[in-house]
C-alpha cells in the first residue's frame, strides 16, 4: 500500500512539473556552491568517467520530471571524484564508491547521502525526506541520543554511519545491539550481524561472513554477502575458493541474471570453466528480455567467453547482436575488432 501511495505521489508531482528535462547543475566550484547555498542544502553527485551506474543515474533518475522539480530546492553540484579539486573533496566526504550523492548544509556538514544508484521513485522519496529533515543522518543521531534503547533508530543510524564510511561509529552501535540481544534472530539483529561480519572481512577475516551465509540463508543481505566474499577471494587471488563460492552463489540464485553474468565474465578472465560459463551466460540472456541495454551487456559476455574458447566467428556474430541493440557503443565496436583479429 505504501509503495502504491508513493507511486501515486510521484505521478502527481510529475503532472505539476515544468517541461525541464534535466537538473540545473551549478556551474561553479565547490566553494562557490557553498556560498550560493545560503540556507539550502547542497546535493553533490560524486561520479567518475568510467562509472556505468553514474551514467544510468543521469539517464534515468536525474532526467525524471519529479526529481528535476524537487532538485530546485537544492543547490546541485556535480563533482568528478578523480579529477581536479574533486579528488580532495571526495576524500573529505569519505566517498569510496560511485555514484555517491552526498547532501551537505551551507557549513559543509554532511546531512545525509544516497550510496549508489536509485530509480526515480525511490530517489524522490529520499529527496523529500532530506528536505523535511526526516530519517537523515543528523535526525537519527539526535533521536538516538534521546533514546539509545530504540532498536529501530539504532539500526537506521548504524546503517547511515556505515554508508557514510564512519565504520568505527557504526560498528559500536551494531556490537552493542548484538551483545545486548545475543539470541535475537529478528531482521534488525541479523542486519547488525551482517555488518559486523563485513567489518571483519575488511580486516582480512572471511570466516565471519562465510558463517553468516550458512547461519542466515534467508537474510535480505545474503546476496550482498556472497558478492562481497566473492570479491574478497578474487582480490587475494584465492581462485579455487572464489570459483567454489561463485557456484554456491548461483545455486542460491539460479535465475539471477547478474550472478550468472558475473560468473561467466569472471571465468573468462580466469580462463577456467569456460563451457560452464557459456551455459550460464546463455541462461542469463533471456532473463533480461525486458531490459535491452542490460541484455546487450550480457550478450557481450557471451561473445567474450566464445572468443576465449577460440570460437572467433561465433564471437563476432554474437557481439553483432549486442551492436544491433546499442549501435552507438564504442566498446562493442572495439570488442568486434578484437574478436575479428
Amino acid at each position: 500500500m505504501k509503495k502504491l501511495f508513493m507511486t501515486a505521489m510521484l505521478f502527481l508531482m510529475w503532472l505539476g512539473c515544468t517541461n525541464e528535462s534535466s537538473i540545473n547543475w551549478h556551474k561553479g566550484n565547490f566553494v562557490e556552491a557553498l556560498e550560493k547555498s545560503e540556507d539550502r542544502i547542497i546535493m553533490i553527485d560524486f561520479f567518475t568517467d568510467w562509472c556505468v551506474w553514474c551514467k544510468r543515474l543521469d539517464a534515468d533518475t536525474f532526467s525524471h520530471p519529479a526529481v528535476v522539480e524537487l532538485s530546485k530546492q537544492f543547490v546541485n553540484l556535480k563533482i568528478n571524484a578523480e579529477a581536479g579539486e574533486g579528488i580532495d573533496i571526495a576524500k573529505q566526504y569519505r566517498v569510496t564508491g560511485y555514484p555517491a550523492i552526498v547532501f551537505i548544509n551551507s557549513n559543509g556538514k554532511e546531512v545525509d547521502r544516497i550510496p549508489g544508484y536509485l530509480p526515480p521513485d525511490q530517489f524522490v522519496i529520499r529527496q523529500q525526506e532530506i528536505l523535511n529533515g526526516k530519517n537523515t543522518l543528523i535526525d537519527l543521531q539526535t533521536r538516538f541520543a534521546n533514546n539509545p534503547d530504540d532498536i529501530e533508530v539504532a539500526m537506521l543510524l548504524g546503517q547511515k554511519l556505515w554508508n557514510s564510511t564512519q565504520l568505527e561509529e557504526a560498528s559500536k552501535i551494531f556490537s552493542t545491539l548484538v551483545n545486548k540481544y545475543p539470541t535475537d534472530l529478528s531482521e534488525n539483529l541479523t542486519t547488525a550481524r551482517y555488518f559486523l561480519a563485513l567489518e571483519s572481512l575488511g580486516n582480512g577475516n572471511y570466516e565471519d561472513l562465510s558463517n553468516f551465509i550458512k547461519q542466515y540463508p534467508s537474510s535480505k543481505f545474503i546476496y550482498t554477502a556472497f558478492e562481497q566474499l566473492v570479491r574478497y577471494f578474487g582480490a587475494i587471488k584465492e581462485t579455487t575458493k572464489e570459483v567454489e563460492l561463485f557456484q554456491e552463489w548461483i545455486t542460491k540464485f539460479p535465475t539471477n541474471s547478474s550472478v550468472l553474468n558475473a560468473y561467466a565474465w569472471r571465468m573468462s578472465e580466469l580462463e577456467v570453466n569456460l563451457n560452464d560459463a557459456l551455459e550460464k551466460v546463455r541462461l542469463a540472456i533471456p532473463l533480461e528480455n525486458q531490459n535491452p541495454n542490460n541484455q546487450a551487456q550480457i550478450i557481450d559476455t557471451e561473445a567474450e567467453v566464445l572468443w576465449k574458447l577460440g570460437r572467433k566467428e561465433e564471437a563476432v556474430e554474437t557481439i553483432e547482436r549486442a551492436i544491433t541493440i546499442d549501435p552507438t557503443s564504442a566498446y562493442f565496436q572495439q570488442q568486434k575488432e578484437k574478436f575479428s583479429k
